[in-house]
C-alpha cells in the first residue's frame, strides 16, 4: 500500500519490494499496466517465507503456491476440452481452484452453504490486527468477477443443484471442522462449551467470564478478540489456559505481555509460555555493567568482584560446603551414590561412579518475586541480598577491594540477577552455570497433613544448570 501511494504521488525515484514479489512476481508489470486491482496481496503471515527459513525448510508463500516450483509447473494454457466444473466451498482453497479452472477456459460455478465467502479465513480476519487476511479473499473475488464465475452463497450442494448444473467435474473444497478436545471432566462441568469458529462467527454467546483452553495461535487470537471486547465493556474477565505450551505458533504470533492485557483480562500462570516472548540471555558483562551502576563503582571493579565471588562459591562447593545468600537462595552439593545404569547408545548395563552434583535452592523471597498473588501483584525481594561476612571478606581479598565495596557489589549482583529472572530472562555465567525460570503447570496434589486432594496453581521457580567447570570442580 505504501509503495502504491508513493508511486501514484510520484514521491519516490525507486520502490523496493520484498515479500510482495513472492506473493505476486508480476507486481511491477501490473502497476505499470494499470491493473493494480489484479495484484495478489501479501497478507503478512510470514509462514511460507520467514517462518520456513527459521525452520530450515524450503521457502514458499501461503498465497502463491507457485513459489519455488516455477520450473516444475506447466504454463497456464486453455484446456483442449473445456468442462463444466462445480466447486463446493468458497474458502480460499475453493476460490483458488475456481480461478485456475476458469483461467484454463472451463465453465465454473462455486457454491457454499455459508452466507459469506472466505471460509475460515473470513473468521480469522475478524480479531484485532488481522484484517489483512481478508485481502486475499477479496483478491479472489475480484478475479472471479473478471472471469465471470458465478458464486452461489447460502446454497447447499444437493441433488437439485447437481442435476441443474450437470457438472463434468466436482471439486470438494468444503474445509474442516474444529474438534472438541477430550479432557477428563470437561463435559461434566456446568460451563457452556463452544469452539473458536462459533465465537468469531457470533454463533455462541460466551457470557461475562471466559476460559480459553489452548495456547496455540487459535487460542491466542481468540483471547485477543475477547480481550478487545472486554476493554469495551463487553466482558468481565478472560482467562487463557495453555495445556501444552505455546510452541512456535505462539512465538510467531508475537504478542507482548503488555499488549495482550486489556482492562480486567488476565492470562493464567499455566499459560505464561503462550504469551511470553522467548527468554533472552543476559551476558555476564551486561550484568557487571548493571552491578557497577547499582553499587556506584567502576566496571573493572565490578567485573573483578563478580569473578572473585563465583570463584569463592566454587571453592566452597568443592570443599562440600553449601553457600547461603540471604534472601536469594543457597548453592548446594548433593552426593550421588554409585549405581548401575544403561548406556544410552548401546543399551548395555554400566556401572556409574559416585559423584557430586552442584545445585541451587531459591529462597522464598526470590520465589515470591517470580510469582503473582491473587491481585496480580509481585512480591518484592528484600533489598539486602549478600554473602555472609566470612565469604564476603574472602571475596574482598581475592578482588583487591574493601569489604564494604564487596558487600555493595555482591548485593547488587544478586539483586540484578533477581530482576533479570523476574523479567522472564536467563543469566548464563560461563563456566559457573545458568540461572533461568521454570514454569510448573497447574496440577492436582495432596495436602501433606490431611491427605486430601488439592488443586495446586501454576507457578514459576528458579532453575540452575551447573556449568562444566563447576561440575568438574566439585568432583
Amino acid at each position: 500500500t505504501v509503495a502504491l501511494i508513493a508511486h501514484d504521488a510520484k514521491k519516490a525515484d525507486m520502490v523496493a519490494l520484498g515479500r510482495s514479489l513472492l506473493a505476486d512476481p508480476q507486481w511491477p508489470d501490473k502497476v505499470k499496466s494499470g491493473e493494480i486491482h489484479r495484484i495478489r496481496p501479501c497478507i503478512g503471515c510470514c509462514l511460507g517465507c520467514i517462518h520456513a527459513v527459521f525452520q530450515l525448510e524450503p521457502g514458499g508463500c501461503v498465497v502463491n503456491p507457485d513459489v519455488g516450483r516455477e520450473s516444475l509447473l506447466p504454463k497456464i494454457e486453455p484446456a483442449d476440452a473445456p468442462k463444466s466444473v462445480l466447486v463446493i466451498g468458497a474458502g480460499p482453497a475453493g476460490l483458488a481452484a475456481a480461478r485456475m479452472s476458469a483461467l484454463r477456459g472451463h465453465k465454473v460455478t462455486v457454491c457454499d452453504h455459508q452466507q459469506y465467502p472466505g471460509g475460515l479465513l473470513r473468521l480469522a480476519a475478524i480479531p484485532p490486527g488481522r484484517a489483512d487476511l481478508q485481502e486475499i479473499v477479496d483478491f479472489f473475488l475480484r478475479e472471479l468477477n473478471d472471469l465471470r464465475v458465478p458464486l452461489r452463497l447460502s446454497t447447499d450442494p444437493d441433488n437439485t443443484l447437481i442435476a441443474e448444473l450437470a457438472p463434468d467435474e466436482i471439486v470438494l473444497a468444503s474445509g474442516s471442522l474444529p474438534e472438541m478436545p477430550i479432557i477428563k471432566g470437561l463435559f461434566q462441568t456446568q460451563m457452556g462449551l463452544c469452539t473458536v469458529t462459533e465465537v468469531l462467527d457470533d454463533e455462541a454467546a460466551v457470557g461475562d467470564r471466559v476460559i480459553v483452553i489452548g495456547g496455540g495461535q487459535a487460542g491466542l487470537v481468540l483471547a485477543d478478540f475477547l480481550a478487545a471486547q472486554a476493554a469495551s465493556g463487553g466482558l468481565a474477565t478472560v482467562d487463557a489456559v495453555n495445556l501444552a505450551g505455546g510452541g512456535s505458533e505462539a512465538l510467531m504470533y508475537s504478542k507482548d505481555d503488555d499488549q495482550i492485557s486489556y482492562g480486567n483480562v488476565k492470562s493464567r500462570q499455566a499459560s505464561l509460555l503462550a504469551f511470553r516472548r522467548k527468554p533472552e540471555s543476559v551476558a555476564k558483562r551486561s550484568i557487571a555493567a548493571a552491578v557497577a551502576a547499582r553499587a556506584g563503582i567502576g566496571l573493572e571493579d565490578s567485573t573483578r568482584c563478580i569473578d572473585a565471588m563465583l570463584s569463592v562459591i566454587t571453592n566452597s562447593l568443592s570443599a562440600g560446603r553449601a553457600v547461603s545468600v540471604a534472601d536469594f537462595g543457597a548453592f548446594t552439593v548433593k552426593e550421588r551414590a554409585a549405581r548401575t545404569g544403561r548406556n544410552p547408545r548401546t543399551g548395555e548395563s554400566i556401572e556409574i561412579e559416585a559423584s557430586r552434583v552442584p545445585g541451587f535452592r531459591s529462597s522464598r523471597a526470590l520465589t515470591n518475586r517470580l510469582n503473582t498473588d491473587a491481585d496480580g501483584n509481585q512480591q518484592e525481594v528484600p533489598a539486602a541480598i549478600e554473602l555472609g561476612s566470612e565469604l564476603a571478606a574472602e571475596v574482598a581479598s581475592r578482588a583487591g577491594l574493601t569489604v564494604t565495596i564487596t558487600r555493595q557489589c555482591t548485593s547488587a549482583f544478586f539483586e540484578e540477577v533477581a530482576d533479570v529472572l523476574a523479567q522472564g530472562n536467563q543469566v548464563p555465567l560461563v563456566g559457573f552455570g545458568t540461572f533461568s525460570v521454570k514454569t510448573r503447570a497447574e496440577r492436582m496434589g495432596r495436602n501433606p497433613q490431611t491427605g486430601e486432594q488439592i488443586f495446586i496453581p501454576a507457578s514459576n521457580a528458579v532453575g540452575f544448570k551447573a556449568g562444566k567447570a563447576l561440575k568438574d570442580a566439585v568432583n
